[in-house]
């Protein structure tokens, strides 16, 4: 059976633990740059020192992606141990991250690599990477993963919400939901990110944070209509009260509709705190059999 090893990026928001605790899972991570300084994703920075640090400077940070070289590099040090490599990134309508993967693997000859766009990011893209990791363990083939993982790819969504919108105007990532970004005032925007398209779109507003709560928890009733299985992300910036209140309202939901879920949690990397700032607070789904 061949050896499969997994590259993700810095920008999956699992737990540090889920990561840690797999040698076959790798990260490579993103860069963030502060005026003339840069600063490599996870490495020279966490979440916690980057949300203090936009706290007190007046910098909106930029971010780049991993160089085609530096995928190369990554590539051939896992070679040295795995045959196949699965490589699942961020959406590529959101980063260019997938196009540097791309051009890497087009010089790599002596591993195959199967490179997978989410179309997602946040714990949008680490639900897709737990996914894979079961079926890794479980000893599926790679095209069966990649198979596996296209289908589930309109079962995976993100829902979110800022209260602060200049980090998301800035940042230039927020495609349909630009022009409806200037309408809200006094309202929290409801922002969506499905896998199938990659990009973020709106899908509705609501005034006050209770109705926030609210508004995300009928959006999962609807989304887990049928289904018997769940994994939830709980994802924030520098608002873990938020993200709190939400958790336990759709643990509450799920036992209401008999969905056995998993609940993942965690702060969001440097890189997409850049883009969403610390008023961020939302969720990832993702359902199916496959996540019993």
């Amino acid at each position: 059976m061949s050896q499969i090893g997994v590259l993700t990026d810095s920008t999956n928001d699992l737990p540090k633990e889920f990561i840690e605790s797999r040698d076959y899972l790798f990260t490579i991570p993103l860069t963030l740059h502060f005026g003339d300084e840069q600063y490599i994703d996870g490495v020279d920075i966490d979440s916690a020192e980057f949300f203090e640090k936009i706290s007190k400077v007046d910098i909106i940070p930029t971010t780049s992606q991993p160089s085609a070289g530096r995928f190369i590099e990554k590539y051939q040090e896992m070679a040295e141990e795995y045959d196949q490599i699965i490589s699942i990134h961020i959406s590529g309508k959101l980063s260019g991250t997938v196009k540097s993967a791309q051009l890497a693997a087009q010089d790599i000859n002596n591993t195959e690599v199967k490179i997978i766009d989410t179309g997602s990011a946040s714990l949008g893209l680490g639900t897709l990477v737990k996914l894979v990791c079961k079926l890794v363990e479980a000893g599926k083939e790679l095209d069966e993963i990649a198979e596996i993982i296209d289908n589930y790819l309109n079962k995976s969504r993100v829902l979110f919400t800022v209260s602060d919108l200049k980090f998301l105007e800035k940042g230039g990532r927020i495609g349909k939901a630009q022009s409806f970004l200037g309408s809200i005032l006094n309202f929290h925007p409801l922002l969506e990110l499905k896998a199938v398209e990659g990009e973020i779109s709106p899908n509705g507003r609501a005034r006050g944070k209770k109705r926030v709560k609210d508004a995300i928890v009928e959006y999962c009733r609807e989304e887990l209509q049928g289904e018997k299985y769940a994994w939830i992300g709980i994802m924030h910036g520098d608002n873990a009260e938020r993200a709190e209140e939400i958790k336990i309202a759709l643990n509450e939901l799920c036992q209401e509709i008999g969905v056995e879920v998993e609940i993942i949690e965690n702060i969001i990397s440097p890189i997409l705190g850049a883009h969403v700032g610390p008023s961020v607070y939302g969720m990832a789904l993702l359902s199916g059999d496959l996540l019993k």
